[in-house]
């Protein structure tokens, strides 16, 4: 690997180090701290399978932050929508 294909890959990893940080600075400032749950969270806490939580996210019900490649959801938002259900 020469010294230009070196500094693309520098420059590549510091993009995604911007968007990282973005993306935080923006759920940061949506109201505050906020509680965040990943997948594997909600589907203990409510007892729901992977394929209810995949339908509830492709059908627009739950709507998740993305970070990197996790999804993660905002917890007032699992609750409300989740109890609903019930």
């Amino acid at each position: 690997m020469d010294q230009e294909q070196i500094f693309q890959k520098l420059m590549e990893l510091e993009r995604g180090q911007m968007r990282i940080q973005q993306t935080l600075d923006m759920l940061l400032e949506r109201g505050g701290p906020k509680k965040w749950l990943d997948s594997c969270d909600i589907k203990q806490m409510f007892h729901i399978s992977k394929s209810t939580l995949y339908r509830l996210k492709k059908d627009r019900i739950l709507i998740p932050e993305t970070l990197g490649r996790k999804d993660l959801y905002d917890t007032e938002d699992v609750q409300k929508v989740l109890s609903k259900k019930k």
